[in-house]
């Protein structure tokens, strides 16, 4: 095992290097100075110790890529005493950095990639890159995504642990690049991902201008099957440029054809909908999350004519937080569903918290399991149904003879105090306690299990004090 010791202060960019030190020769490999002329040569075993901070001079593709002659298994660690280590693409490159490797990449802040580039990113994992590992690292102020899985493969098993991705977004001053979503994490035909406790926010605050498109904290979409969402957070992305000024045109999670996806122990605010899921979106797994927005907050179904199947939202807190006209806790366009344990929360107190309508198609209600659910602040009604033939809202009694479900659920008629406090947990006499159903793999924040003798209702299991961080910026 060799180990390398890089000072990003004691490099210049120039394409000749000819001011360059043998390391930072070795670290580069781009702009003009190739591995092989560099003398570099790495084994699995290696570790690269970087420490300082670049800024590129010269323009181009890929600012630094993670390739020939870095090997699978090398490892690309902040220096010891050192937290990170920063690269500023100044605007001039396409990404900053890509992966392309089976590698440990730890510490990189990665910054200012350019605005007008479809495949613009702060950190790009490539096609090679199956099984990379990437942590503690920051993709921040980026032309469209932070970080960006670009068809990697469906099973591509990369880790993205305490990641950050803020302020990535396309600018209005770009003609090719105005309408464009952006992204903090975008992972488009890369399947297998899992991000454990990363954090999205303030993406795509210009994406809809010259178009319609929105922010992303977090995009699964191209068929990214089997991804994971573990005690992330998203908030704040998307722009404020929608039919209703003050509304954040985005998601904090969006899903578009890709399958089997699980979210479990995460907090979502602020965007226009936290989770939007739809369009060939089968086998969702959402639990044990406190899911908070302004519009459709958890929206899942179908897209152009596309359904999608098999969701399974078992103990997540959805809040509805302004009462906003078109704005739902809830909002079902497909049938195959199953809800148990969920607190459904509206400020709207004329409509409820929960909608399931279809304006094209039929939905099979006896598809969709909806029981031991709270219903807070709807008024009298809790649930509105829509199909091609009717549009009517349900008390919950009223729903439950329609449908024929079993009738289990929490009915807040007089819109009682549920006796949560400002995080949602539950208090002392509220009817979240106890009230539920057991799930079987089922767990509350923080991946706390079920009380087996007497489940709780919504994301947090009483008199239990787990959460996660809010924010880790640096």
């Amino acid at each position: 095992m060799a180990t390398y010791y890089v000072d990003l202060l004691n490099g210049s960019d120039s394409a000749a290097g000819t001011s360059e030190g043998a390391p930072w020769k070795r670290l580069r490999g781009m702009e003009g100075v190739s591995g092989t002329a560099a003398g570099a040569s790495y084994s699995a075993s290696d570790v690269i110790y970087i420490r300082g901070a670049c800024t590129a001079q010269s323009s181009g593709t890929n600012f630094w890529t993670i390739d020939s002659p870095y090997v699978n298994g090398v490892r690309i660690l902040p220096w010891p005493g050192h937290t990170n280590y920063r690269i500023d693409a100044n605007r001039a490159y396409d990404r900053v950095v890509t992966v392309n490797r089976q590698c440990i990449l730890d510490g990189l802040i990665a910054e200012r990639s350019k605005n007008d580039v479809a495949t613009s990113a702060g950190i790009r994992i490539s096609t090679s890159a199956s099984g990379a590992i990437l942590r503690n690292c920051i993709a921040r102020d980026n032309g469209r995504f932070g970080f960006y899985g670009n068809n990697v493969s469906s099973a591509a098993n990369i880790t993205l642990e305490d990641c950050q991705a803020y302020g990535n977004d396309t600018l209005p001053t770009d003609a090719s690049g105005a309408g464009r979503f952006a992204a903090g994490f975008n992972m488009d035909g890369t399947g297998g991902v899992t991000f454990i406790r990363c954090i999205a926010r303030h993406n795509g605050l210009n994406s809809n201008v010259g178009g319609d498109a929105d922010g992303r904290g977090f995009s699964i979409v191209g068929g990214s099957d089997n991804c994971r969402l573990i005690e992330c957070v998203g908030y704040e992305n998307g722009d404020t440029d929608g039919s209703i000024s003050d509304v954040r045109n985005g998601s904090d999670v969006e899903g578009f054809n890709s399958d089997n996806v699980i979210v479990q122990g995460c907090y979502f605010y602020g965007s226009g909908a936290a989770l939007e899921v739809k369009y060939s979106c089968d086998n969702w797994r959402v639990v044990g999350n406190v899911i908070l927005g302004v519009s459709y907050v958890l929206q899942w179904g179908a897209f152009g004519g596309v359904g999608s199947t098999g969701l399974k939202a078992y103990n997540n807190t959805i809040a509805l937080t302004r009462a906003l006209q078109f704005g739902v806790a809830l909002g079902l366009s497909s049938g195959d569903a199953d809800l148990r344990n969920n607190v459904f929360i509206t400020a709207r107190s004329d409509f409820p918290a929960v909608s399931i309508r279809n304006a094209d198609s039929d939905i099979d209600l006896s598809t969709i399991t909806f029981d031991y659910n709270l219903h807070y602040g709807c008024g009298t009604n809790h649930v509105y149904f829509q199909n091609t033939s009717l549009s009517q809202a349900y008390a919950l009694a009223a729903y439950q003879a329609l449908t024929g479900a079993s009738a289990h659920s929490v009915n807040s008629l007089d819109n009682t105090n549920p006796f949560l406090d400002s995080s949602y947990r539950p208090l002392p006499g509220s009817p979240c306690i106890g009230a539920g159903v057991y799930i079987p793999g089922a767990k509350h924040m923080g991946g706390m299990p079920m009380n087996a003798s007497a489940p709780d209702i919504g994301a947090y299991r009483y008199q239990v004090e787990r959460s996660i961080a809010l924010s880790r910026a640096i």
